[in-house]
């Protein structure tokens, strides 16, 4: 007779992280003492984890991670699986105005975006503005 003591589980579980880029550059000079340097770019993160477990009780040995062997009654075994996933999207950029390398103008505009669901929630642009005097 075998002693049907012991409980088994096993659990696997497969995460995929995934980021993409694009951005863009651009440079000019006009007029001899006017430059612009601008630059675009998009990121793209995706998570997705998923995941299943299970579990018995009354299998003859402690070490078979299968079900087969454990206990068929009501109650004795549990199965579970889950799936989780966040992404994120974002756009920026940056322009740069240059005048004779004496004044500068920095603009820089950021826009994200977030979900751990399905949808994309979109939230405000966030910018940031710099003024720069250079002294000789």
């Amino acid at each position: 007779m075998y002693d049907t003591n012991h409980s088994t589980s096993n659990k696997h579980e497969r995460l995929l992280d995934q980021t993409y880029n694009g951005i863009l550059n651009y440079q000019t000079t006009f007029r001899q003492d006017h430059s612009i340097d601008a630059m675009a770019g998009v990121e793209y993160y995706d998570s997705y984890k998923k995941g299943f477990s299970a579990s018995g009780y009354g299998s003859p040995l402690s070490d078979f991670q299968d079900l087969n062997y454990t206990s068929t009654a009501a109650g004795v075994r549990q199965i579970d699986s889950w799936h989780y996933r966040q992404r994120i999207l974002s756009f920026f950029g940056r322009v740069n105005y240059d005048y004779k390398s004496k004044y500068l103008l920095s603009l820089v505009l950021r826009r994200d975006g977030y979900s751990s669901c399905q949808k994309i929630t979109v939230g405000e642009p966030f910018p940031v503005y710099q003024l720069r005097l250079g002294i000789e």
